[in-house]
């Protein structure tokens, strides 16, 4: 689970197990999906621009596997499920 937010609103709760990667980095070849191609991508920010931009262009690499969070954070929260702070 890859989650799009700034730095700082990731430190201030995101999802347990999410890495933070700003949409600058997240490239096929960046270290976290350099291998992933195969294996389910999930993307989540606050309002869900970043996640849809970032899935298309993984997809058009060739990722097999790229989901968006609905509602991303907000709809997480909404549903009362927890939230971790700090860096992950």
């Amino acid at each position: 689970m890859i989650d799009l937010s700034a730095s700082a609103e990731f430190e201030k709760g995101h999802i347990v197990g999410s890495r933070n990667l700003q949409p600058a980095q997240l490239t096929p070849s960046h270290k976290l999906l350099a291998n992933a191609k195969q294996s389910p991508v999930v993307l989540l920010c606050r309002t869900g621009n970043a996640s849809a931009t970032a899935a298309k262009a993984l997809k058009k690499a060739g990722f097999e596997q790229v989901y968006v969070l609905e509602g991303g954070l907000p709809a997480w929260q909404a549903a009362d499920l927890p939230l971790v702070k700090g860096r992950g």
